[in-house]
Order: C-alpha cells, then structure tokens, then sequence
C-alpha cells in the first residue's frame, strides 16, 4: 500500500511526518484487502481480518487504546474477525464476519451507537445490531444495512441524515423511515444514499448543495427519490455532492460542484443527476469521507 501528500499528524503511514510528492509505502503493510481514509486518519482491513490504522488520534481513532497519533500503522486492540471497515472524521468502525458491528474514537454525537457520548479508545460493540452485511460511515454518523434489506443509523442528526424523521442525534441505532428493502447504503458528510431492490435511489439529509438529487434545495428528514435514477448499481455520498453508477457502466453525479465535483467541465451546483462525460464503462467508485471520488473503466 502506497499513500502521498500531506502527512500532518503522520497520516500517510510511512513512520514519519514530511509531506510526500510521490506515492510512499505505508510501513510494514503487505497484505492489505481494503482501506477506509478519514479526514485526518487511516484504517486499513488486512487479510487475516485483523485491522490496522494510523494518524491523527487525539480521539482514539486509531484504536489501540492510545490518544497518541501514529505515524504507522499501529493493530486495533480486539479485532480479528473483520470484514470491512468504514472510517469518520473522528473515529472508526468494523464490521464483524458474524454480522455484529464495533466502533472506537470520537463520539461527541453518539457515532459510535454503544447508548453513550463516552470517547472510546478501543473498540466497542453496537448494541442489537447483529445481522449486518454492509458498513457505512459519514463524518458523524454511521449506518449498516441488514441481512433483511433494512438499514440503521447512530450519530449526528443535525440534518436528517439518520433517515428517521427527526433531526434529534442519535448515541443507539434507530431504523431508516421506509428503508425495508435496500441493496447497498452510503454515508456522506451529512446525507446518507441508498440504492433499493427496484434499483430505484434515495437520498437523505442535508441538501444544501442538491446532494439529495430531487431537483431542490430542501434538506430531507427521510428517504426521498433521487431524480430520474432507476438502474442504480452503486452509489456514493460525498461531502456535498453525491454520484451512481448505472447498470450500463455510466456515471451520474449531482449536488455541489464548487471544485468540480460532478466532472461535467463546470463548477455549477445541481440539482438533479447529470451524466459525467466521456465516462461509459465504470467498474467501481469509492470515497475517504467523500471528498475524493474515483471511477475505473
């Protein structure tokens, strides 16, 4: 595993602080399987299932029972049976292999669902979540899609994007409004996306920018269509722009553009999707945090 740029808090995990130009080999990681990337922290699954982050840790986030930032990787105290991993801005989660859920770090807004506020420097277990088969994290917010299709969130609610119809901050899961038959979920910075059985997408929470794709700027309490999308495959909630990969291999974004977000050659914020040119054969799109979009013909 290879990261570069800046290396503040010793972020780019090759044991020291300079700012890289070039990609850097992460220290000691060899069988890497899949990275989460948070604002200021990395978190990288390996392939014994073991879990392994480094950077800034004034919040626990690296999980080895430390407030200390590591400019390596460092092994999270407890986890050896994880199967994916999602990472906030200020703390970190796994998702287990038999279907359970333990978060560590920041949790100021109840993003580590465990019924607290309490900062955790090692990993704790989500309550009554014991079916999941996919993790999502927003800044301060995670959520999980169950075995039966439906979805739970914990953290902030600041803007709807626990789905629930309130605006009230959550520290224990609580259900997604109507989320009874989602395929795949995805956590933004404040909005939350999720793809349904139909192939049909909803969008919630801040919507400031049009990240919710329904053709306003009207911040949504609960699930609300995404414009126009009916053959989503994968979707993608950024910081304040959202995208999804159709079934026919092409892209479509919406929401805020201000640095070019949507790759439609403006820097115009909109509302509903927009089809990202020249992009026809994408194969996959991931974020750290949703501020980096990256798309793979």
């Amino acid at each position: 595993m290879r990261c570069w740029g800046n290396n503040e808090f010793g972020k780019l995990g090759d044991g020291t602080t300079t700012n890289r130009f070039s990609p850097t080999a992460v220290s000691g990681l060899t069988t890497v399987s899949a990275i989460s990337v948070g604002l200021y922290h990395t978190c990288a699954l390996m392939a014994d299932a073991t879990v392994k982050c480094w950077g800034y840790n004034f919040f626990g986030q690296t999980g080895d029972g430390t407030t200390t930032s590591r400019s390596a990787p460092v092994s999270v105290g407890g986890i050896t049976s994880a199967s994916a991993i999602a990472v906030g801005s200020t703390h970190s989660c796994a998702l287990l292999s038999n279907g359970t859920v333990k978060c560590w770090g920041g949790n100021d807004s109840g993003q580590l669902g465990d019924g607290t506020t309490n900062t955790r420097m090692s990993p704790t277990t989500v309550p009554g979540i014991t079916t999941a088969v996919q993790l999502t994290a927003g800044a301060f917010h995670t959520c999980v899609l169950l075995a039966n299709g439906s979805a739970r969130c914990w953290g902030r609610n600041d803007n709807g994007q626990l789905g629930d119809n309130t605006q009230i901050s959550r520290s224990s899961a609580v259900s997604v409004s109507g989320g009874t038959s989602m395929s795949s979920i995805s956590g933004g910075v404040s909005h939350t996306c999720g793809i349904f059985a139909d192939g049909s997408l909803k969008c919630w929470g801040l919507n400031q920018s049009g990240q919710i794709g329904d053709g306003s700027n009207t911040s949504r309490l609960i699930p609300t269509v995404v414009a126009g999308v009916t053959s989503a495959s994968q979707v993608y909630a950024g910081a304040r722009h959202s995208c999804a990969r159709i079934s026919d291999g092409t892209l479509q974004c919406w929401g805020g553009n201000e640095s070019g977000e949507l790759g439609d050659g403006t820097r115009a914020d909109v509302t509903t999707p927009l089809a990202v040119p020249d992009l026809t054969s994408v194969a996959s799109i991931a974020t750290n945090l949703g501020f980096l979009i990256l798309a793979h013909s």
